[in-house]
């Protein structure tokens, strides 16, 4: 399983085991690809096909220097079969598109207090998919974020300014679709 007790990780304590080129081209760590994008980590792959746990720090120390985690990309998880938990470190601001897409036994999804953007599809066809965390700080969802046909319930804690953004739309178009009924029928 790949899983940190610390909210930081060290990579690279010998000086030739990563190299500043593989900062920028992708490296393995602890079960998770690595890459340097406008100089913050993002992870892009989870190398341990079988895992059922991760954790995906906060912050990452590389040969002596400590970068952010900050993202989360397109396809990083994708269909990972066994994966059940996920949580996701406190510096981590975007969830790309189809990030966890297809993660069937995924149950328990604990997004960091600093996630701004999740992305569309980021956590579609999660048929497990029970509990899921938003955080206040999230400014944009994307369309179809959790899409699942057989989860009985799921319990979405959404931020206050999400759920008022939600209510104005449904509200939107319920008056247009009553709108569209009485002026059909007049």
């Amino acid at each position: 399983d790949i899983e940190d007790t610390k909210d930081t990780e060290s990579v690279g304590t010998e000086e030739d085991e990563i190299s500043d080129d593989d900062l920028l081209d992708g490296f393995d760590y602890k079960g998770l690809s690595y890459m340097l994008i406008d100089g913050d980590m993002w992870v892009y792959d989870c190398t341990n096909k079988n895992t059922t746990k991760v954790t995906i720090p906060s912050t990452i120390t590389v040969k002596g220097k400590k970068y952010k985690v900050s993202g989360i990309s397109e396809d990083a998880f994708y269909n990972l079969k066994k994966l059940k938990t996920v949580t996701i470190g406190s510096n981590v601001k975007v969830i790309s598109g189809y990030a966890f897409y297809g993660c069937e036994k995924l149950k328990t999804v604990k997004i960091g207090k600093n996630v701004t953007k999740i992305k569309t599809n980021a956590f579609a066809n999660c048929k497990a998919l029970k509990e899921v965390t938003i955080p206040s700080k999230v400014k944009e969802i994307g369309s179809i974020v959790i899409f699942s046909f057989s989860a009985v319930s799921i319990e979405i804690s959404l931020p206050l300014s999400v759920m008022s953004l939600i209510f104005v739309i449904v509200n939107i178009l319920s008056e247009l679709l009553c709108f569209g009924l009485f002026f059909f029928t007049s």
